[in-house]
């Protein structure tokens, strides 16, 4: 199985927790409680969408195919129903009847492009993001050649499309409530 991450989201998600940990710590410490509530649910809302935002989302390539792991929901599609993976502003997955995006996988940056323009050139090598487009669509398609090469999705596409087999989504119900429940908190905090 591999596993694709923002590394800059994974950094930026414990940057933004710290800081928020920090300016709690400053408001719980002047005593007064309607600011500490206040201060408490605007810093968990804050932490709570970043790690929806830039932790949580993920792309999983393993056995059974590709799987999504965005910011309110999980696709996963198996591989024989993989069409397509390339880079838009962020990995786009074609399947026969849809076409995902990942937030886990945006594109490269233009600094980061040259850095590996300039490392094919035999220049010093620069490491591109483990996780960016470009990066994760050649692994998707580099795993899909592989078992085409080995035989095992013969035929497997219109087995799946006879059998019915789709994309699953499954909505993440509890960062949805979260998010609802801070948002809420954060309003009757305000109004203390």
């Amino acid at each position: 199985m591999d596993v694709y991450v923002s590394t800059y989201g994974r950094v930026l998600t414990v940057v933004t927790a710290a800081a928020g940990a920090l300016g709690v710590g400053g408001v719980v410490s002047g005593g007064d409680l309607r600011t500490s509530v206040l201060a408490v649910a605007i810093a968990g809302f804050v932490v709570g969408m970043s790690w929806a935002l830039f932790w949580r989302p993920r792309v999983i390539l393993d056995d059974g195919g590709v799987t999504v792991v965005n910011v309110v929901r999980t696709i996963q599609v198996p591989w024989p129903l993989v069409v397509d993976a390339e880079a838009g502003w962020s990995l786009v997955l074609s399947t026969p009847r849809h076409r995902w995006t990942a937030w886990a996988a945006p594109r490269a940056s233009g600094t980061q492009q040259t850095l590996s323009q300039a490392a094919r050139r035999g220049r010093p090598p620069a490491e591109p993001s483990r996780a960016s487009a470009e990066v994760v669509a050649a692994a998707i398609r580099r795993r899909q050649d592989e078992l085409v090469a080995s035989g095992a999705l013969d035929g497997a596409r219109r087995a799946a499309e006879e059998q019915g087999v789709t994309e699953t989504v499954t909505w993440h119900r509890g960062t949805i409530a979260g998010a609802l429940a801070l948002v809420t908190l954060v309003g009757v905090a305000a109004t203390l």
